[in-house]
Protein backbone atom coordinates (compact mmCIF):
# COMPACT_ATOMS: atom_id res chain seq x y z
CA UNK A 1 0.00 0.00 0.00
CA UNK A 2 1.73 3.20 -1.04
CA UNK A 3 1.01 5.80 0.93
CA UNK A 4 1.32 9.78 0.01
CA UNK A 5 2.96 12.19 2.16
CA UNK A 6 1.66 15.86 2.74
CA UNK A 7 3.85 19.13 2.79
CA UNK A 8 3.28 22.45 4.51
CA UNK A 9 2.26 25.09 1.90
CA UNK A 10 4.80 27.64 1.26
CA UNK A 11 4.94 30.56 3.53
CA UNK A 12 3.87 33.11 1.19
CA UNK A 13 0.94 31.08 -0.26
CA UNK A 14 -0.63 30.92 3.49
CA UNK A 15 0.00 34.67 3.43
CA UNK A 16 -1.80 35.68 0.40
CA UNK A 17 -5.46 35.66 1.98
CA UNK A 18 -3.91 38.10 5.02
CA UNK A 19 -2.24 39.96 2.56
CA UNK A 20 -4.98 40.84 0.30
CA UNK A 21 -7.46 40.99 3.41
CA UNK A 22 -4.91 43.54 4.32
CA UNK A 23 -4.89 45.07 0.88
CA UNK A 24 -8.61 45.18 0.93
CA UNK A 25 -9.04 46.93 4.71
CA UNK A 26 -6.19 49.51 3.08
CA UNK A 27 -8.54 50.24 0.12
CA UNK A 28 -11.83 50.39 2.10
CA UNK A 29 -10.05 52.67 4.44
CA UNK A 30 -8.36 55.18 2.16
CA UNK A 31 -11.99 55.53 0.39
CA UNK A 32 -13.79 56.34 3.34
CA UNK A 33 -10.94 58.57 4.15
CA UNK A 34 -11.02 60.32 0.97
CA UNK A 35 -14.72 60.35 1.18
CA UNK A 36 -14.65 61.80 4.54
CA UNK A 37 -12.19 64.85 2.97
CA UNK A 38 -14.75 65.47 0.06
CA UNK A 39 -17.49 66.52 2.29
CA UNK A 40 -15.79 68.32 4.83
CA UNK A 41 -13.54 70.36 1.82
CA UNK A 42 -17.47 70.40 0.87
CA UNK A 43 -18.96 71.32 3.98
CA UNK A 44 -16.30 74.66 4.63
CA UNK A 45 -16.40 75.45 0.74
CA UNK A 46 -20.13 75.71 1.69
CA UNK A 47 -20.19 77.93 4.37
CA UNK A 48 -18.18 80.42 2.77
CA UNK A 49 -19.13 79.76 -0.97
CA UNK A 50 -21.33 83.42 -0.66
CA UNK A 51 -19.13 86.07 0.10
CA UNK A 52 -20.22 89.15 2.51
CA UNK A 53 -19.64 91.82 -0.30
CA UNK A 54 -19.17 91.85 -4.15
CA UNK A 55 -16.89 90.05 -6.62
CA UNK A 56 -16.11 93.07 -8.77
CA UNK A 57 -14.03 92.52 -12.24
CA UNK A 58 -10.87 94.89 -12.19
CA UNK A 59 -9.48 93.31 -15.64
CA UNK A 60 -7.76 90.42 -15.24
CA UNK A 61 -9.03 89.23 -12.18
CA UNK A 62 -12.08 89.80 -9.50
CA UNK A 63 -11.68 91.25 -6.00
CA UNK A 64 -13.96 90.82 -3.07
CA UNK A 65 -15.72 94.49 -1.72
CA UNK A 66 -17.49 94.70 1.19
CA UNK A 67 -19.09 98.05 1.91
CA UNK A 68 -21.89 98.84 4.53
CA UNK A 69 -23.40 101.87 5.76
CA UNK A 70 -25.16 105.25 4.36
CA UNK A 71 -23.93 107.24 1.14
CA UNK A 72 -24.28 110.79 1.62
CA UNK A 73 -23.48 113.23 -0.83
CA UNK A 74 -19.67 114.66 -1.19
CA UNK A 75 -18.79 112.86 2.35
CA UNK A 76 -15.67 110.81 2.30
CA UNK A 77 -15.63 106.39 2.04
CA UNK A 78 -13.94 104.93 4.78
CA UNK A 79 -11.78 102.25 2.97
CA UNK A 80 -10.05 99.51 4.54
CA UNK A 81 -6.50 98.13 4.02
CA UNK A 82 -5.55 95.19 5.50
CA UNK A 83 -2.09 93.97 6.94
CA UNK A 84 0.32 91.14 5.67
CA UNK A 85 -1.57 88.14 5.08
CA UNK A 86 -5.42 89.53 6.44
CA UNK A 87 -8.42 89.81 4.90
CA UNK A 88 -11.45 92.06 4.79
CA UNK A 89 -12.35 89.95 7.73
CA UNK A 90 -9.66 91.62 9.69
CA UNK A 91 -11.98 94.91 10.61
CA UNK A 92 -14.92 92.66 11.61
CA UNK A 93 -14.61 94.18 15.11
CA UNK A 94 -14.74 97.87 13.91
CA UNK A 95 -16.46 97.82 10.57
CA UNK A 96 -19.94 98.08 12.18
CA UNK A 97 -18.72 100.93 14.43
CA UNK A 98 -18.02 103.08 11.48
CA UNK A 99 -21.00 102.48 9.18
CA UNK A 100 -23.74 103.57 11.76
CA UNK A 101 -22.37 106.81 10.70
CA UNK A 102 -20.29 106.77 7.40
CA UNK A 103 -19.49 104.77 4.54
CA UNK A 104 -16.84 102.23 5.40
CA UNK A 105 -15.44 99.34 2.53
CA UNK A 106 -13.13 97.09 3.55
CA UNK A 107 -11.58 94.10 0.62
CA UNK A 108 -9.14 91.11 -0.60
CA UNK A 109 -6.13 92.28 -1.76
CA UNK A 110 -5.40 89.11 -4.82
CA UNK A 111 -5.99 85.69 -3.53
CA UNK A 112 -6.99 86.87 -0.56
CA UNK A 113 -9.97 85.83 1.07
CA UNK A 114 -12.45 85.81 -1.34
CA UNK A 115 -10.67 87.55 -4.25
CA UNK A 116 -9.27 85.50 -7.47
CA UNK A 117 -5.36 85.64 -7.86
CA UNK A 118 -3.95 88.16 -9.81
CA UNK A 119 -2.04 86.74 -12.55
CA UNK A 120 1.79 88.92 -12.02
CA UNK A 121 3.51 88.78 -8.57
CA UNK A 122 2.26 91.20 -5.99
CA UNK A 123 3.51 94.71 -5.98
CA UNK A 124 3.04 98.52 -4.60
CA UNK A 125 1.43 99.75 -7.85
CA UNK A 126 0.00 96.82 -9.36
CA UNK A 127 -2.15 96.74 -5.25
CA UNK A 128 -2.80 100.25 -5.52
CA UNK A 129 -4.20 100.54 -8.94
CA UNK A 130 -6.29 97.46 -8.29
CA UNK A 131 -7.85 99.14 -5.17
CA UNK A 132 -8.71 102.28 -7.44
CA UNK A 133 -10.01 100.46 -10.10
CA UNK A 134 -12.12 98.19 -7.70
CA UNK A 135 -14.17 101.31 -6.12
CA UNK A 136 -14.55 102.64 -9.33
CA UNK A 137 -16.11 99.65 -11.03
CA UNK A 138 -18.17 99.29 -7.35
CA UNK A 139 -19.23 102.66 -8.01
CA UNK A 140 -17.86 104.43 -4.59
CA UNK A 141 -17.04 107.67 -5.00
CA UNK A 142 -14.10 109.56 -4.08
CA UNK A 143 -12.87 110.95 -2.02
CA UNK A 144 -11.55 108.22 0.96
CA UNK A 145 -9.75 108.49 4.07
CA UNK A 146 -8.11 105.02 3.79
CA UNK A 147 -7.36 102.74 7.13
CA UNK A 148 -4.37 100.73 6.65
CA UNK A 149 -2.92 98.53 9.34
CA UNK A 150 1.06 97.12 8.89
CA UNK A 151 2.00 96.64 5.10
CA UNK A 152 -1.64 98.32 4.36
CA UNK A 153 -0.71 101.32 5.82
CA UNK A 154 2.16 101.23 3.54
CA UNK A 155 -0.76 100.71 0.61
CA UNK A 156 -2.39 102.83 2.04
CA UNK A 157 0.27 106.03 1.86
CA UNK A 158 1.19 105.11 -1.61
CA UNK A 159 -2.42 105.27 -2.38
CA UNK A 160 -2.78 109.27 -1.56
CA UNK A 161 0.40 109.87 -2.88
CA UNK A 162 -0.36 108.45 -6.23
CA UNK A 163 -4.14 109.79 -6.34
CA UNK A 164 -3.97 112.93 -4.02
CA UNK A 165 -7.28 114.19 -5.36
CA UNK A 166 -8.92 111.44 -4.74
CA UNK A 167 -7.45 111.10 -0.79
CA UNK A 168 -9.19 113.07 1.96
CA UNK A 169 -7.11 111.61 4.79
CA UNK A 170 -5.35 108.66 6.34
CA UNK A 171 -5.63 106.59 9.69
CA UNK A 172 -2.29 104.24 9.89
CA UNK A 173 -2.53 101.46 12.47
CA UNK A 174 1.13 100.12 13.66
CA UNK A 175 2.11 100.56 10.33
CA UNK A 176 4.97 99.51 7.99
CA UNK A 177 7.80 101.86 6.79
CA UNK A 178 9.33 101.27 3.37
CA UNK A 179 12.43 101.83 4.69
CA UNK A 180 12.18 99.85 7.96
CA UNK A 181 14.38 97.33 6.49
CA UNK A 182 16.89 99.62 4.40
CA UNK A 183 17.82 101.60 7.69
CA UNK A 184 18.48 98.54 9.47
CA UNK A 185 22.39 97.50 9.54
CA UNK A 186 23.58 94.73 7.17
CA UNK A 187 23.61 92.02 9.33
CA UNK A 188 19.70 92.57 10.28
CA UNK A 189 18.55 92.84 6.40
CA UNK A 190 20.26 89.81 5.69
CA UNK A 191 18.72 88.09 8.70
CA UNK A 192 15.21 89.09 7.60
CA UNK A 193 15.18 88.61 4.01
CA UNK A 194 16.33 85.44 5.08
CA UNK A 195 13.50 84.84 7.39
CA UNK A 196 10.99 85.55 4.45
CA UNK A 197 12.56 83.54 2.78
CA UNK A 198 12.10 80.39 5.11
CA UNK A 199 8.83 81.70 6.15
CA UNK A 200 7.05 81.88 2.64
CA UNK A 201 8.78 78.46 1.67
CA UNK A 202 7.42 76.81 4.93
CA UNK A 203 3.91 77.63 3.89
CA UNK A 204 4.26 75.12 1.26
CA UNK A 205 2.93 72.29 3.87
CA UNK A 206 0.31 73.81 5.00
CA UNK A 207 -0.99 75.28 1.04
CA UNK A 208 -1.11 71.34 -0.14
CA UNK A 209 -3.23 70.43 2.79
CA UNK A 210 -5.61 72.73 2.56
CA UNK A 211 -5.61 71.81 -1.41
CA UNK A 212 -6.13 68.59 -0.69
CA UNK A 213 -8.68 68.84 1.66
CA UNK A 214 -6.58 67.51 3.84
CA UNK A 215 -6.69 70.89 6.16
CA UNK A 216 -10.84 71.12 6.09
CA UNK A 217 -11.14 68.07 8.29
CA UNK A 218 -9.56 69.88 11.30
CA UNK A 219 -10.85 73.02 10.73
CA UNK A 220 -10.47 74.56 14.14
CA UNK A 221 -6.45 74.38 13.45
CA UNK A 222 -6.66 77.14 11.14
CA UNK A 223 -5.96 80.62 12.38
CA UNK A 224 -8.05 82.73 13.38
CA UNK A 225 -7.48 85.19 16.06
CA UNK A 226 -9.41 84.72 19.17
CA UNK A 227 -10.30 88.85 19.57
CA UNK A 228 -12.41 88.91 15.88
CA UNK A 229 -16.44 88.19 16.34
CA UNK A 230 -17.10 84.45 16.32
CA UNK A 231 -18.40 84.64 13.15
CA UNK A 232 -15.07 86.57 11.54
CA UNK A 233 -13.48 83.49 13.18
CA UNK A 234 -15.74 80.34 11.62
CA UNK A 235 -15.07 82.28 8.23
CA UNK A 236 -11.50 82.51 8.51
CA UNK A 237 -11.28 78.71 9.40
CA UNK A 238 -13.35 77.86 6.33
CA UNK A 239 -11.53 79.79 4.13
CA UNK A 240 -8.40 78.13 5.14
CA UNK A 241 -9.55 74.49 5.42
CA UNK A 242 -11.54 74.76 1.91
CA UNK A 243 -8.41 76.11 -0.16
CA UNK A 244 -4.96 76.94 0.16
CA UNK A 245 -5.06 80.19 -2.15
CA UNK A 246 -5.05 82.01 1.11
CA UNK A 247 -1.59 80.31 1.33
CA UNK A 248 -0.79 80.91 -1.74
CA UNK A 249 -1.22 84.47 -1.55
CA UNK A 250 0.35 84.85 1.45
CA UNK A 251 3.53 83.44 0.46
CA UNK A 252 4.07 85.88 -2.86
CA UNK A 253 2.92 88.82 -0.85
CA UNK A 254 5.52 87.59 1.50
CA UNK A 255 8.39 86.45 -0.47
CA UNK A 256 7.74 89.91 -2.74
CA UNK A 257 7.30 92.33 0.77
CA UNK A 258 11.21 93.66 -0.06
CA UNK A 259 10.39 94.58 -3.35
CA UNK A 260 7.54 95.66 -2.51
CA UNK A 261 9.19 98.22 0.01
CA UNK A 262 11.85 99.31 -2.43
CA UNK A 263 9.21 99.90 -5.19
CA UNK A 264 7.49 102.45 -2.40
CA UNK A 265 11.17 103.74 -1.32
CA UNK A 266 11.27 104.84 -5.16
CA UNK A 267 7.96 106.65 -4.77
CA UNK A 268 9.54 108.98 -2.68
CA UNK A 269 6.92 109.59 -0.42
CA UNK A 270 7.88 112.62 2.01
CA UNK A 271 5.18 115.20 2.06
CA UNK A 272 1.42 114.90 2.19
CA UNK A 273 0.79 118.34 2.23
CA UNK A 274 -1.96 119.23 5.12
CA UNK A 275 -4.06 115.94 4.67
CA UNK A 276 -5.91 114.60 8.30
CA UNK A 277 -3.23 111.97 9.12
CA UNK A 278 -3.28 109.89 12.08
CA UNK A 279 -0.98 107.38 13.27
CA UNK A 280 -1.74 104.79 16.05
CA UNK A 281 1.67 103.16 17.26
CA UNK A 282 1.07 100.08 19.39
CA UNK A 283 2.67 100.56 22.77
CA UNK A 284 2.31 97.43 23.78
CA UNK A 285 5.31 95.50 21.87
CA UNK A 286 5.85 91.92 22.17
CA UNK A 287 9.34 90.62 23.95
CA UNK A 288 12.10 89.13 22.26
CA UNK A 289 15.75 89.10 22.29
CA UNK A 290 17.85 89.93 18.44
CA UNK A 291 18.56 86.83 17.04
CA UNK A 292 22.28 85.36 18.11
CA UNK A 293 25.36 86.82 16.66
CA UNK A 294 23.56 89.82 15.14
CA UNK A 295 24.32 93.43 16.09
CA UNK A 296 21.58 95.29 18.47
CA UNK A 297 19.39 98.11 16.68
CA UNK A 298 18.79 101.00 18.63
CA UNK A 299 17.64 104.04 15.68
CA UNK A 300 18.08 107.52 16.60
CA UNK A 301 14.94 108.32 14.86
CA UNK A 302 10.98 107.05 15.46
CA UNK A 303 9.83 105.91 11.84
CA UNK A 304 5.73 106.51 13.38
CA UNK A 305 6.84 109.77 14.30
CA UNK A 306 8.30 110.94 10.91
CA UNK A 307 5.22 109.02 8.90
CA UNK A 308 2.93 111.25 11.42
CA UNK A 309 5.55 114.28 10.26
CA UNK A 310 4.75 113.98 6.69
CA UNK A 311 1.10 115.80 7.10
CA UNK A 312 0.92 119.26 8.49
CA UNK A 313 -1.85 118.27 9.98
CA UNK A 314 -0.04 114.46 11.15
CA UNK A 315 -0.62 113.03 14.68
CA UNK A 316 0.57 110.21 16.22
CA UNK A 317 -0.71 108.09 19.07
CA UNK A 318 0.67 105.69 21.35
CA UNK A 319 -1.92 103.05 23.25
CA UNK A 320 -0.05 101.36 25.54
CA UNK A 321 -2.43 98.73 25.68
CA UNK A 322 -2.48 97.84 22.34
CA UNK A 323 -0.54 95.35 20.38
CA UNK A 324 0.24 95.58 17.02
CA UNK A 325 -3.10 93.93 15.96
CA UNK A 326 -4.33 97.55 17.14
CA UNK A 327 -7.94 97.07 15.78
CA UNK A 328 -7.94 94.34 18.02
CA UNK A 329 -6.87 95.44 21.19
CA UNK A 330 -8.65 98.62 21.30
CA UNK A 331 -11.34 98.84 18.55
CA UNK A 332 -12.97 102.16 20.61
CA UNK A 333 -9.95 104.05 19.98
CA UNK A 334 -9.45 103.43 16.37
CA UNK A 335 -12.99 103.87 15.36
CA UNK A 336 -13.47 107.33 17.48
CA UNK A 337 -9.45 108.27 15.30
CA UNK A 338 -11.46 107.43 12.24
CA UNK A 339 -14.32 109.48 13.09
CA UNK A 340 -11.76 112.40 14.27
CA UNK A 341 -10.31 112.14 10.49
CA UNK A 342 -13.67 111.85 8.73
CA UNK A 343 -14.81 114.87 10.67
CA UNK A 344 -11.75 117.18 9.91
CA UNK A 345 -12.19 115.62 6.25
CA UNK A 346 -15.19 117.21 6.21
CA UNK A 347 -13.81 120.37 7.03
CA UNK A 348 -15.80 120.44 10.31
CA UNK A 349 -12.83 120.59 12.10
Amino acid sequence: MSHVSTLPAPRSRRLWPLLRALAAVTVIALGLFLGAVKVAQFRLAGQVAVPPGQLIDVGTHRLHLHCQGPVALGAPTIVLEAGLGETSLTWAGVMSGLAASHRVCAYDRAGYGWSDPAPMPPGASSTVADLHRLLGAAGEQPPYVLVGHSLGGVYARLFAHTYPAETAGLVLLDPSHEEMTSRLPEDWQAHMRAANTEAAAGLGVPTLLADYGIAALFPQLAQADSRLPAEAQAALRALGGASGKGFRALAGELGASEAILAEVRAAQITNLGDLPLVVIKAGAMPAGAPPAGLSPFTPDYDLHDELAAQSSRGTLITLGEAGHYVHYDAPTQVIDTVNRVMAAANGSN
